[in-house]
């Protein structure tokens, strides 16, 4: 039996036909470096997201994207904000960059704390601010006007970071030419099922693009992912996997009420749950070769996250959580 992942988010389905991109890489050019500038792919990407080609930049994931922003934007020593738990990796880089990280503790139920933003900016004076919507691991979506009011009250560059919007309603793309100190972040790895190719993007004013280009190492991106990204975007119908992945993670959650497991909200493609001890059902499903995510930080001890796969991946799961919820009650 192989392996099912639901520890890393990503689109279950191979979204693209790899048949006609293995007829197109027959006159793909392995012995030239590619386009620095990454012309052709940005175009793609400015056609899915409807912003302008020289407001993108092409970038290795958003761990790239990330550093860069950082590397652009800070110096060693400044401070780093963001609303916990969120994505690790800006804490890491963040971190591993020898800035001051500061991760403002969430709500007793894990809601981010928006109240306390406000008053962190004024005390701490942070150079970026690392927003996440939806977040990441709990799925809450970050309203508008919140954005805005973070936006208003700051010159801190603000990284909105929009990994998971395709599974959300609705995006903040029209706040882009309101505020001079906006940048988007978005990626190709999760509705657009291509978390192989890296290949991650930043939305942003000509100014901000360029200063965070200057920090670009050249060809960031590998040709070939450069190339099958451009190719294939265009034809995969995000829509078509939201529904799907949507339909089944209803599916699963209206088990889990019935086995009457607390789970958060969630307005992306993967669920944080709660248990009071979370080993058995971790290592049960583990030892059947199904991974889901478990945390090390102290606040998410109790919690674990597992990310929507195909209805018979899905089904696996649900069957082990059952027995071991069963089990566990009896």
């Amino acid at each position: 039996m192989s392996s099912i992942r639901l520890n890393a988010n990503e689109n279950p389905y191979n979204t693209v036909n790899k048949k006609n991109l293995v007829e197109d890489i027959e006159f793909f050019e392995f012995n030239r470096y590619p386009d620095a500038n990454y012309t052709a792919l940005r175009k793609a990407i400015s056609d899915i997201s409807r912003v302008p080609f020289e407001q993108i930049l092409a970038t290795n994931g958003s761990d790239e994207l990330i550093q860069l922003l950082i590397l652009a934007f800070s110096n060693p020593n400044d401070t780093i904000l963001a609303l916990e738990p969120t994505f690790s990796e800006y804490k890491k880089i963040a971190s591993y960059l020898q800035r001051d990280y500061i991760g403002l503790e969430p709500n007793e139920n894990l809601s981010l704390n928006k109240e306390t933003l406000l008053k962190a900016i004024d005390k701490y004076s942070p150079k970026i601010i690392f927003l996440c919507t939806p977040n990441n691991p709990t799925g809450e979506v970050l309203e508008q006007n919140f954005i805005k009011s973070v936006l208003e009250n700051t010159d801190s560059i603000i990284a909105l970071d929009e990994a998971y919007i395709e599974f959300s309603s609705g995006d903040n793309l029209n706040l882009l030419n309101a505020y001079d100190n906006l940048v988007i972040m978005r990626t190709l790895s999760k509705a657009y099922g291509l978390a192989s190719l890296r290949v991650g993007y930043g939305l942003s004013n000509e100014n901000l693009i360029e200063s965070l280009n200057n920090c670009r190492m050249p060809y960031n991106i590998s040709g070939i992912s450069a190339y099958i990204a451009t190719k294939a975007i265009k034809s995969i119908d995000v829509k078509k996997y939201k529904k799907l992945l949507i339909n089944e993670k209803n599916r699963i959650l209206k088990k889990f009420k019935t086995l009457g497991i607390d789970y958060l909200e969630s307005s992306s493609n993967f669920v944080l749950f709660k248990l009071e001890n979370v080993n058995p059902l971790y290592n049960r499903l583990v030892n059947q070769d199904i991974f889901i995510r478990k945390f090390k930080e102290k606040k998410l001890k109790n919690y674990l996250r597992f990310s929507i796969g195909t209805e018979e991946e899905n089904t696996k799961f649900i069957k082990i959580v059952e027995e071991v919820m069963t089990n566990a009650n009896n």
